[in-house]
Protein backbone atom coordinates (compact mmCIF):
# COMPACT_ATOMS: atom_id res chain seq x y z
CA UNK A 1 0.00 0.00 0.00
CA UNK A 2 0.99 3.40 -0.33
CA UNK A 3 2.52 4.98 2.88
CA UNK A 4 0.37 7.84 4.88
CA UNK A 5 2.80 10.63 5.18
CA UNK A 6 2.50 13.82 6.92
CA UNK A 7 -0.95 13.59 8.52
CA UNK A 8 -0.28 9.89 9.56
CA UNK A 9 -0.77 10.80 13.29
CA UNK A 10 -4.02 12.15 12.95
CA UNK A 11 -5.05 8.94 11.37
CA UNK A 12 -3.43 6.77 14.57
CA UNK A 13 -4.51 8.96 17.20
CA UNK A 14 -8.26 8.47 15.79
CA UNK A 15 -7.41 4.92 15.26
CA UNK A 16 -6.71 4.66 18.87
CA UNK A 17 -10.10 6.55 19.87
CA UNK A 18 -12.39 3.83 17.72
CA UNK A 19 -14.82 1.20 19.90
CA UNK A 20 -18.13 -0.05 20.29
CA UNK A 21 -18.84 3.45 22.62
CA UNK A 22 -17.87 5.65 19.69
CA UNK A 23 -20.42 3.92 17.42
CA UNK A 24 -22.92 4.04 20.02
CA UNK A 25 -22.74 7.72 19.99
CA UNK A 26 -22.86 7.91 16.74
CA UNK A 27 -25.69 6.31 16.13
CA UNK A 28 -27.54 7.87 19.23
CA UNK A 29 -26.76 11.45 17.74
CA UNK A 30 -28.53 10.02 14.55
CA UNK A 31 -25.23 9.41 12.31
CA UNK A 32 -23.30 6.25 10.96
CA UNK A 33 -19.90 5.96 12.52
CA UNK A 34 -18.62 6.66 9.08
CA UNK A 35 -20.15 10.37 9.04
CA UNK A 36 -18.87 10.63 12.65
CA UNK A 37 -15.02 9.83 11.85
CA UNK A 38 -15.66 11.94 8.84
CA UNK A 39 -16.51 15.40 11.62
CA UNK A 40 -13.75 14.06 13.76
CA UNK A 41 -10.87 13.94 10.49
CA UNK A 42 -12.70 16.29 7.92
CA UNK A 43 -11.26 15.35 4.18
CA UNK A 44 -11.58 19.13 3.32
CA UNK A 45 -9.20 19.51 6.02
CA UNK A 46 -6.52 17.37 3.71
CA UNK A 47 -4.74 18.29 0.79
CA UNK A 48 -6.28 17.27 -2.69
CA UNK A 49 -2.74 16.58 -4.03
CA UNK A 50 -2.14 14.18 -1.38
CA UNK A 51 -3.38 10.65 -1.95
CA UNK A 52 -4.99 10.50 1.44
CA UNK A 53 -6.71 13.96 0.29
CA UNK A 54 -8.62 11.69 -1.80
CA UNK A 55 -9.98 9.66 0.55
CA UNK A 56 -12.72 10.16 2.95
CA UNK A 57 -11.53 9.69 6.83
CA UNK A 58 -13.57 5.90 6.80
CA UNK A 59 -11.14 5.09 4.17
CA UNK A 60 -7.89 6.38 5.98
CA UNK A 61 -8.99 3.91 8.82
CA UNK A 62 -9.22 0.86 6.09
CA UNK A 63 -6.12 2.06 4.84
CA UNK A 64 -3.84 2.67 7.95
CA UNK A 65 -4.88 -0.58 8.70
CA UNK A 66 -4.05 -1.94 5.71
CA UNK A 67 -7.01 -3.51 4.90
CA UNK A 68 -8.20 -3.65 1.30
CA UNK A 69 -11.79 -4.17 0.66
CA UNK A 70 -11.55 -4.47 -3.42
CA UNK A 71 -9.85 -6.28 -5.99
CA UNK A 72 -8.27 -4.29 -8.70
CA UNK A 73 -7.38 -7.19 -10.73
CA UNK A 74 -5.08 -4.91 -13.13
CA UNK A 75 -2.77 -3.87 -11.04
CA UNK A 76 -2.27 -7.74 -8.85
CA UNK A 77 -3.97 -6.48 -6.05
CA UNK A 78 -6.83 -8.48 -4.32
CA UNK A 79 -9.12 -7.72 -1.49
CA UNK A 80 -8.31 -9.31 1.95
CA UNK A 81 -10.04 -11.64 3.09
CA UNK A 82 -13.22 -10.99 5.85
CA UNK A 83 -10.65 -12.00 8.99
CA UNK A 84 -8.20 -9.33 8.18
CA UNK A 85 -10.63 -7.05 10.41
CA UNK A 86 -10.53 -9.12 13.12
CA UNK A 87 -6.79 -8.74 13.32
CA UNK A 88 -7.21 -5.12 14.78
CA UNK A 89 -8.59 -5.47 18.02
CA UNK A 90 -11.91 -4.01 19.07
CA UNK A 91 -11.25 -1.11 16.28
CA UNK A 92 -11.06 -3.22 13.56
CA UNK A 93 -14.33 -5.17 14.29
CA UNK A 94 -15.77 -1.84 14.55
CA UNK A 95 -14.84 -0.54 11.55
CA UNK A 96 -15.88 -4.00 10.00
CA UNK A 97 -19.22 -3.80 11.54
CA UNK A 98 -19.70 -0.33 9.84
CA UNK A 99 -18.06 -1.40 6.57
CA UNK A 100 -21.24 -4.45 6.71
CA UNK A 101 -23.80 -1.69 7.55
CA UNK A 102 -22.44 0.52 4.92
CA UNK A 103 -23.24 -2.10 1.83
CA UNK A 104 -26.72 -2.42 3.66
CA UNK A 105 -27.50 1.46 3.70
CA UNK A 106 -26.36 1.33 -0.12
CA UNK A 107 -29.53 -0.90 -1.09
CA UNK A 108 -31.32 0.45 1.58
CA UNK A 109 -30.65 3.89 1.13
CA UNK A 110 -30.57 3.79 -3.04
CA UNK A 111 -31.49 6.98 -4.60
CA UNK A 112 -31.40 4.86 -8.37
CA UNK A 113 -33.71 6.97 -11.39
CA UNK A 114 -33.01 4.61 -14.01
CA UNK A 115 -28.80 4.40 -12.76
CA UNK A 116 -27.47 4.95 -9.54
CA UNK A 117 -24.58 4.06 -6.77
CA UNK A 118 -22.65 0.43 -7.33
CA UNK A 119 -22.95 -1.70 -4.11
CA UNK A 120 -20.17 -4.12 -4.33
CA UNK A 121 -17.47 -1.42 -4.90
CA UNK A 122 -16.80 1.46 -2.69
CA UNK A 123 -17.46 5.21 -3.79
CA UNK A 124 -16.00 6.67 -0.90
CA UNK A 125 -12.80 7.58 -3.41
CA UNK A 126 -11.48 8.80 -6.41
CA UNK A 127 -9.89 5.53 -9.38
CA UNK A 128 -6.52 6.14 -10.10
CA UNK A 129 -4.91 6.98 -6.83
CA UNK A 130 -1.92 5.38 -4.97
CA UNK A 131 -4.42 3.81 -2.65
CA UNK A 132 -6.71 2.34 -5.10
CA UNK A 133 -7.33 -1.02 -4.08
CA UNK A 134 -9.12 0.19 -0.78
CA UNK A 135 -11.05 2.90 -2.75
CA UNK A 136 -13.24 1.51 -6.44
CA UNK A 137 -12.00 -0.57 -8.41
CA UNK A 138 -13.12 -2.76 -11.16
CA UNK A 139 -14.47 -5.99 -10.37
CA UNK A 140 -16.00 -9.01 -12.04
CA UNK A 141 -19.61 -8.60 -10.90
CA UNK A 142 -20.22 -4.96 -12.69
CA UNK A 143 -24.45 -5.30 -12.03
CA UNK A 144 -25.77 -3.29 -9.28
CA UNK A 145 -27.86 -4.77 -6.67
CA UNK A 146 -30.61 -2.82 -5.87
CA UNK A 147 -34.07 -3.05 -5.32
CA UNK A 148 -36.80 -3.43 -8.10
CA UNK A 149 -38.64 -0.69 -6.82
CA UNK A 150 -36.38 1.50 -4.38
CA UNK A 151 -38.49 2.82 -1.39
CA UNK A 152 -37.07 6.18 -1.92
CA UNK A 153 -39.06 6.47 -5.43
CA UNK A 154 -42.77 5.88 -3.22
CA UNK A 155 -41.65 8.28 0.34
CA UNK A 156 -41.44 12.06 -0.08
CA UNK A 157 -39.16 12.58 3.09
CA UNK A 158 -38.03 11.02 5.98
CA UNK A 159 -38.52 12.12 9.38
CA UNK A 160 -36.01 10.58 11.94
CA UNK A 161 -37.51 10.01 15.70
CA UNK A 162 -36.03 9.21 18.97
CA UNK A 163 -38.87 7.18 19.88
CA UNK A 164 -41.10 4.16 18.71
CA UNK A 165 -44.13 6.32 18.54
CA UNK A 166 -45.14 9.13 16.05
CA UNK A 167 -48.28 11.31 15.57
CA UNK A 168 -48.16 12.22 12.05
CA UNK A 169 -49.35 15.81 11.12
CA UNK A 170 -52.57 16.93 9.24
CA UNK A 171 -53.48 19.81 7.46
CA UNK A 172 -56.97 20.80 7.43
CA UNK A 173 -57.47 22.22 3.75
CA UNK A 174 -60.13 19.90 2.73
CA UNK A 175 -61.79 22.49 0.45
CA UNK A 176 -60.33 24.52 -1.70
CA UNK A 177 -61.16 27.82 0.16
CA UNK A 178 -58.76 26.63 3.20
CA UNK A 179 -55.90 26.31 1.05
CA UNK A 180 -55.71 29.73 -1.28
CA UNK A 181 -54.13 32.99 -0.76
CA UNK A 182 -57.57 34.51 -1.50
CA UNK A 183 -58.08 38.26 -1.79
CA UNK A 184 -59.12 39.87 1.92
CA UNK A 185 -61.44 42.65 2.22
CA UNK A 186 -59.91 45.95 4.66
CA UNK A 187 -60.33 44.60 8.18
CA UNK A 188 -61.76 41.55 7.56
CA UNK A 189 -60.46 37.72 8.45
CA UNK A 190 -57.88 35.97 7.19
CA UNK A 191 -59.01 32.62 6.37
CA UNK A 192 -56.34 29.82 7.43
CA UNK A 193 -55.92 26.18 7.71
CA UNK A 194 -55.28 23.99 10.63
CA UNK A 195 -52.14 22.01 11.35
CA UNK A 196 -53.38 19.05 13.38
CA UNK A 197 -51.40 15.76 14.90
CA UNK A 198 -53.00 12.02 14.08
CA UNK A 199 -55.42 10.88 16.67
CA UNK A 200 -53.89 8.02 16.84
CA UNK A 201 -49.57 6.97 16.45
CA UNK A 202 -48.52 5.74 13.62
CA UNK A 203 -46.93 2.18 13.72
CA UNK A 204 -43.76 1.50 13.49
CA UNK A 205 -41.57 -1.59 12.39
CA UNK A 206 -38.87 -3.39 12.24
CA UNK A 207 -37.22 -4.48 9.11
CA UNK A 208 -34.54 -6.84 9.17
CA UNK A 209 -32.29 -9.68 8.55
CA UNK A 210 -29.58 -12.04 10.37
CA UNK A 211 -26.25 -13.01 8.83
CA UNK A 212 -24.91 -15.86 10.28
CA UNK A 213 -20.82 -15.87 9.47
CA UNK A 214 -19.13 -19.33 9.76
CA UNK A 215 -15.98 -19.34 10.93
CA UNK A 216 -14.98 -20.55 7.68
CA UNK A 217 -16.22 -17.76 6.35
CA UNK A 218 -14.35 -15.23 8.50
CA UNK A 219 -10.83 -17.68 7.14
CA UNK A 220 -11.26 -17.68 3.40
CA UNK A 221 -14.49 -15.28 2.05
CA UNK A 222 -13.13 -12.14 0.08
CA UNK A 223 -14.70 -8.84 1.43
CA UNK A 224 -16.18 -8.27 -1.77
CA UNK A 225 -18.39 -11.73 -1.63
CA UNK A 226 -19.44 -10.75 1.71
CA UNK A 227 -20.55 -7.61 0.30
CA UNK A 228 -22.59 -9.41 -2.09
CA UNK A 229 -24.56 -11.39 0.32
CA UNK A 230 -25.25 -8.43 2.56
CA UNK A 231 -26.68 -6.20 -0.67
CA UNK A 232 -28.81 -9.02 -1.12
CA UNK A 233 -29.95 -9.48 2.14
CA UNK A 234 -31.15 -5.75 2.12
CA UNK A 235 -33.15 -6.02 -0.81
CA UNK A 236 -35.40 -8.52 0.54
CA UNK A 237 -35.95 -5.91 3.30
CA UNK A 238 -36.87 -3.03 0.78
CA UNK A 239 -39.05 -5.51 -1.29
CA UNK A 240 -40.63 -5.89 2.34
CA UNK A 241 -40.73 -2.41 3.73
CA UNK A 242 -42.40 -1.66 0.07
CA UNK A 243 -45.33 -4.48 0.91
CA UNK A 244 -46.22 -1.95 4.40
CA UNK A 245 -46.21 1.27 1.81
CA UNK A 246 -49.09 -0.08 -0.18
CA UNK A 247 -50.65 -1.12 2.57
CA UNK A 248 -50.41 2.54 3.95
CA UNK A 249 -51.21 4.45 0.87
CA UNK A 250 -54.41 2.11 0.31
CA UNK A 251 -56.09 1.50 3.70
CA UNK A 252 -54.39 4.60 5.47
CA UNK A 253 -51.87 4.90 8.32
CA UNK A 254 -54.77 4.29 10.94
CA UNK A 255 -55.85 7.54 10.84
CA UNK A 256 -59.58 8.76 10.30
CA UNK A 257 -59.30 10.00 6.40
CA UNK A 258 -55.96 8.92 5.13
CA UNK A 259 -57.29 5.88 2.66
CA UNK A 260 -56.80 6.35 -0.78
CA UNK A 261 -59.70 7.79 -3.06
CA UNK A 262 -61.48 4.59 -4.87
CA UNK A 263 -62.66 6.07 -8.52
CA UNK A 264 -64.51 3.39 -10.17
CA UNK A 265 -64.01 2.84 -13.73
CA UNK A 266 -67.74 3.26 -15.06
CA UNK A 267 -67.12 6.99 -13.59
CA UNK A 268 -64.22 7.80 -15.83
CA UNK A 269 -65.78 6.25 -19.01
CA UNK A 270 -69.74 5.42 -19.06
CA UNK A 271 -68.66 3.53 -22.00
CA UNK A 272 -66.91 0.67 -20.32
CA UNK A 273 -69.30 -2.09 -19.66
CA UNK A 274 -66.52 -5.13 -19.05
CA UNK A 275 -64.95 -5.31 -15.98
CA UNK A 276 -61.22 -5.43 -15.28
CA UNK A 277 -60.94 -4.29 -18.77
CA UNK A 278 -59.41 -0.73 -18.93
CA UNK A 279 -60.15 1.83 -21.58
CA UNK A 280 -58.01 5.01 -23.03
CA UNK A 281 -60.91 7.29 -22.10
CA UNK A 282 -60.81 5.88 -18.39
CA UNK A 283 -56.74 5.70 -18.48
CA UNK A 284 -57.04 9.79 -19.41
CA UNK A 285 -59.51 10.78 -17.36
CA UNK A 286 -58.08 9.37 -14.00
CA UNK A 287 -55.07 11.20 -14.65
CA UNK A 288 -56.70 14.56 -14.60
CA UNK A 289 -58.17 13.66 -11.66
CA UNK A 290 -55.08 14.63 -10.21
CA UNK A 291 -55.65 18.84 -10.14
CA UNK A 292 -53.65 21.57 -8.93
CA UNK A 293 -50.97 20.90 -6.81
CA UNK A 294 -50.98 17.59 -7.50
CA UNK A 295 -49.66 15.37 -10.27
CA UNK A 296 -49.57 11.73 -11.18
CA UNK A 297 -45.97 10.97 -10.94
CA UNK A 298 -45.85 7.30 -9.51
CA UNK A 299 -47.84 4.18 -10.02
CA UNK A 300 -48.19 0.79 -8.32
CA UNK A 301 -49.80 -2.47 -10.28
CA UNK A 302 -49.75 -5.90 -11.34
CA UNK A 303 -48.17 -6.80 -14.26
CA UNK A 304 -51.63 -7.67 -15.80
CA UNK A 305 -52.86 -4.56 -15.42
CA UNK A 306 -49.76 -2.91 -16.36
CA UNK A 307 -49.94 -4.52 -19.65
CA UNK A 308 -53.25 -3.67 -20.67
CA UNK A 309 -52.26 0.03 -19.95
CA UNK A 310 -49.21 -0.48 -22.20
CA UNK A 311 -51.31 -1.86 -25.25
CA UNK A 312 -54.33 0.89 -24.73
CA UNK A 313 -55.88 0.67 -28.13
CA UNK A 314 -54.95 4.33 -29.88
CA UNK A 315 -57.61 3.70 -32.78
CA UNK A 316 -55.46 1.27 -34.31
CA UNK A 317 -54.54 -1.95 -32.80
CA UNK A 318 -50.79 -1.53 -34.42
CA UNK A 319 -50.26 1.66 -32.72
CA UNK A 320 -50.89 0.86 -29.03
CA UNK A 321 -50.18 3.68 -26.18
CA UNK A 322 -46.73 2.54 -25.07
CA UNK A 323 -45.58 3.45 -28.62
CA UNK A 324 -47.18 7.19 -28.69
CA UNK A 325 -46.91 8.51 -25.47
CA UNK A 326 -44.64 11.86 -24.87
CA UNK A 327 -45.26 12.87 -28.88
CA UNK A 328 -48.42 14.09 -28.95
CA UNK A 329 -51.25 14.57 -31.72
CA UNK A 330 -50.39 18.31 -31.93
CA UNK A 331 -52.51 21.39 -31.56
CA UNK A 332 -51.83 21.00 -27.28
CA UNK A 333 -49.10 21.83 -24.94
CA UNK A 334 -50.55 21.43 -21.58
CA UNK A 335 -49.15 23.30 -18.55
CA UNK A 336 -50.11 20.84 -16.10
CA UNK A 337 -47.44 18.33 -15.99
CA UNK A 338 -50.57 15.66 -15.74
CA UNK A 339 -50.66 14.61 -19.38
CA UNK A 340 -47.31 15.89 -20.38
CA UNK A 341 -45.02 13.83 -17.46
CA UNK A 342 -44.78 10.08 -18.14
CA UNK A 343 -46.03 8.16 -14.82
CA UNK A 344 -43.19 6.10 -13.23
CA UNK A 345 -44.36 2.65 -12.78
CA UNK A 346 -43.47 -0.27 -10.05
CA UNK A 347 -44.49 -4.02 -10.72
CA UNK A 348 -45.70 -5.64 -7.32
CA UNK A 349 -48.06 -8.69 -6.25
CA UNK A 350 -48.60 -6.64 -3.47
CA UNK A 351 -50.51 -3.96 -5.29
CA UNK A 352 -54.50 -4.49 -4.91
CA UNK A 353 -56.11 -7.00 -7.90
CA UNK A 354 -57.57 -5.51 -10.91
CA UNK A 355 -57.14 -1.56 -9.39
CA UNK A 356 -54.12 1.36 -10.51
CA UNK A 357 -52.92 2.29 -7.64
CA UNK A 358 -51.74 5.66 -8.09
CA UNK A 359 -50.21 9.14 -6.33
CA UNK A 360 -48.01 12.03 -6.11
CA UNK A 361 -44.61 11.03 -4.53
CA UNK A 362 -44.31 14.74 -3.88
CA UNK A 363 -47.63 14.64 -1.34
CA UNK A 364 -48.15 10.91 -0.21
CA UNK A 365 -45.97 9.35 1.91
CA UNK A 366 -44.01 9.94 5.43
CA UNK A 367 -41.48 7.59 6.26
CA UNK A 368 -40.21 7.81 9.90
CA UNK A 369 -37.40 6.03 11.08
CA UNK A 370 -36.01 5.46 14.63
CA UNK A 371 -32.41 6.75 15.24
CA UNK A 372 -30.20 4.14 16.62
CA UNK A 373 -32.49 1.27 16.59
CA UNK A 374 -30.39 -1.20 15.55
CA UNK A 375 -26.87 -0.33 17.76
CA UNK A 376 -27.71 -3.13 20.14
CA UNK A 377 -27.33 -5.78 17.56
CA UNK A 378 -24.05 -3.72 16.30
CA UNK A 379 -22.65 -3.66 19.77
CA UNK A 380 -23.37 -7.67 20.59
CA UNK A 381 -21.19 -8.31 17.60
CA UNK A 382 -18.23 -6.21 18.24
CA UNK A 383 -18.34 -7.03 21.94
CA UNK A 384 -18.84 -10.75 22.07
CA UNK A 385 -17.55 -11.48 18.81
CA UNK A 386 -19.97 -13.51 17.81
CA UNK A 387 -20.11 -14.99 13.58
CA UNK A 388 -24.33 -13.50 13.67
CA UNK A 389 -24.46 -10.03 12.16
CA UNK A 390 -28.24 -8.47 12.33
CA UNK A 391 -29.28 -5.69 10.14
CA UNK A 392 -32.18 -3.44 11.62
CA UNK A 393 -34.37 -0.62 11.17
CA UNK A 394 -36.89 0.54 12.96
CA UNK A 395 -39.58 2.40 10.25
CA UNK A 396 -42.89 3.27 9.95
CA UNK A 397 -44.94 4.74 7.03
CA UNK A 398 -48.06 7.73 7.64
CA UNK A 399 -49.98 9.56 4.91
CA UNK A 400 -49.21 13.21 4.13
CA UNK A 401 -51.97 14.20 1.76
CA UNK A 402 -54.86 11.85 1.11
CA UNK A 403 -55.29 13.66 -1.73
CA UNK A 404 -52.31 12.84 -3.43
CA UNK A 405 -53.13 8.76 -3.94
CA UNK A 406 -55.94 7.67 -5.75
CA UNK A 407 -57.04 3.99 -6.85
CA UNK A 408 -59.22 3.10 -10.41
CA UNK A 409 -60.81 0.36 -9.65
CA UNK A 410 -61.12 -1.39 -12.85
CA UNK A 411 -64.02 -4.02 -11.49
CA UNK A 412 -66.20 -1.38 -10.75
CA UNK A 413 -68.74 -0.90 -13.79
CA UNK A 414 -72.03 -0.55 -12.10
CA UNK A 415 -73.60 2.47 -13.28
Amino acid sequence: MAELTGFRPRVKDLNEQINWRMMEKAYNDGMSLERFLELEDPTSDWSADDDEGKLTAFERQLAFMNIATNDDPESGAYADQFRAFEDHGEAGRVLQAEWMAHHYRKVSQSTRKGGGRSILTSDWGTLGSALRPYVEAAQLRTEEIVPAIPLNELVAFTTPIDSNAYRALYLNDTTADNYRMVRVGEAAEIPGSTLTAGERPVDLYKYGRRLDVSYEILRRAPIPVVAFFIARLAVQAEVDKVSTVIDVLVNGDGNAGTAATVVPLIELDPAATVANVLTLKAWLAFKLKFRNPYTLTTELVREDVLLQQMLLNTGSANVPLLMIQGTGFGGFTPINPALADNVRYGISDEAPANKILAFDRQFAIERVTEIGANINETQRWIKNQTEIMTFTEVEGYAVIDSKAAKILDLTDVTP
